[in-house]
């Protein structure tokens, strides 16, 4: 692992769950759409057990700004019923508010934030994906991983190689097309796992918990293949324009190889704890074919992409360019990161620097020492090692510090957060 280690908590904020969000303050509307949506998930997840498991569990809706929350379960005293089986209560105002899971008073739970979006199956698909990661050591094996490979030019015209046949097969009746589009899109994963040998293993681990926890919402949460098919096409067309695809590319991945593995072995999610590659699980239950591998120059596709993809690189290079220009004038606040952190961020909006570190246009950063939020504006950079924040001074920004640190000016005007001596 180059640069994350599983022991802190990293909150993922997907940039396709921002979208069409409602706005409503009024706690009714609230509980109201709070209840029919929890509704409709447990009749959705009654239907069948993906996972011999139940999905649907503590639930827990926060309102970003106030901190008020909702869950499905009384959490503690604090926590009043206020319509059938759901309960309100205030939560710390240093919380880090995201999509992810929470350990509430030992209870573990599936953290929503509000407003939700718009529409009932992104609504769904939300809070079944984050529901899946509540019970997911217990379907798979969870691994920390860092796939900082997958941004370089390269690799990124592999993947959507890979992701351009495994849509295709997905979304193709004719049965001996359909294998020789999955073989096609192994030949690509196969490429780029041989210019990035020791890689293979960082990119199974995102595909197996990010990749299986959007299957599971899919499956539950549409009933058709042609509506499974859509919301394929809409993420692959969401995805395909992002500058970094370092924390959502398994998304995408995951989702489609699973599909896959629907058609041609529906018992394959029985052992799910043993699976080390979901890519080689489907290769072992497609059909014996012939295929002879295609030489890249002979595929079209292949040079439609790289000519994307040279655009792409050249306005991220210009774009990495700016940001670097920015931090060699700025002058920063600086807090030392412990095993106690808890960040979140937008994945789809982070920026490898190389040894500087990895940008942050926005992020939220909770430590033994407080709490800071870097608004759009500002910026923040986290050493390679994730040991240290540097936040660039400015006026977008919030801090809640204790009284037990201070800031320390060094030598080039920097403020270092250190704590008080007693």
């Amino acid at each position: 692992m180059s640069k994350l280690t599983s022991i802190f908590l990293f909150i993922f904020l997907p940039f396709f769950q921002f979208i069409n969000s409602q706005n409503s303050d009024n706690s009714l509307d609230i509980e109201d759409e709070i209840i029919h949506l929890l509704s409709e998930i447990k009749k959705d997840t009654d239907r069948v057990k993906l996972w011999k498991k139940e999905i649907l569990g503590p639930t827990l809706f926060i309102n970003r700004t106030t901190k008020k929350a909702y869950c499905n379960y009384k959490l503690n005293n604090a926590f009043k019923r206020v319509r059938d089986e759901l309960y309100s209560g205030q939560l710390p105002d240093d919380i880090i508010v995201a999509n992810s899971t929470a350990q509430i008073n030992g209870i573990n739970c599936a953290m929503i934030a509000l407003p939700l979006p718009s529409s009932i199956s992104s609504k769904k698909t939300l809070v079944i994906h984050e529901s899946f990661h509540r019970i997911q050591d217990s379907v798979i094996q969870n691994h920390a991983y860092y796939n900082e490979h997958i941004d370089n030019k390269d690799a990124r015209i592999l993947l959507k190689l890979e992701w351009e046949y495994l849509i295709r097969a997905y979304t193709e009746k004719d049965k001996n097309t359909k294998t020789e589009y999955c073989h096609k899109a192994l030949d690509y994963r196969a490429q780029r796992r041989k210019i990035y040998p020791e890689c293979a293993k960082n990119e199974n681990y995102f595909e197996l918990e990010e990749g299986l926890a959007e299957y599971t919402a899919v499956k539950y949460c549409f009933r058709t293949r042609t509506e499974i098919a859509d919301y394929l096409n809409n993420q692959w067309t969401k995805f395909k324009p992002a500058q970094s695809f370092i924390r959502t590319f398994g998304y995408l991945s995951g989702l489609s190889y699973a599909l896959l593995l629907d058609d041609y072995n529906t018992e394959w999610r029985l052992n799910s704890n043993e699976i080390e590659d979901l890519g080689a699980l489907l290769l072992k239950h497609l059909p014996m074919a012939q295929y002879e591998s295609m030489s890249n120059s002979n595929d079209t596709l292949y040079h439609r992409i790289t000519q994307e993809e040279n655009n792409i690189y050249q306005q991220r290079q210009q774009f990495l360019n700016s940001i670097i220009t920015k931090l060699d004038t700025a002058k920063f606040l600086i807090f030392e990161l412990t095993e106690n952190k808890s960040i979140g961020f937008n994945p789809s909006d982070m920026h490898d620097l190389d040894s500087l570190g990895t940008y942050f246009p926005f992020i939220e950063v909770k430590d033994n020492w407080g709490t800071v939020k870097v608004k759009r504006g500002n910026g923040a950079l986290i050493s390679d090692n994730w040991s240290i924040l540097k936040v660039i001074q400015g006026d977008n920004l919030e801090m809640n510090l204790s009284n037990a640190w201070r800031f320390y000016i060094d030598t080039e005007g920097n403020k270092v957060l250190k704590q008080t001596s007693h």
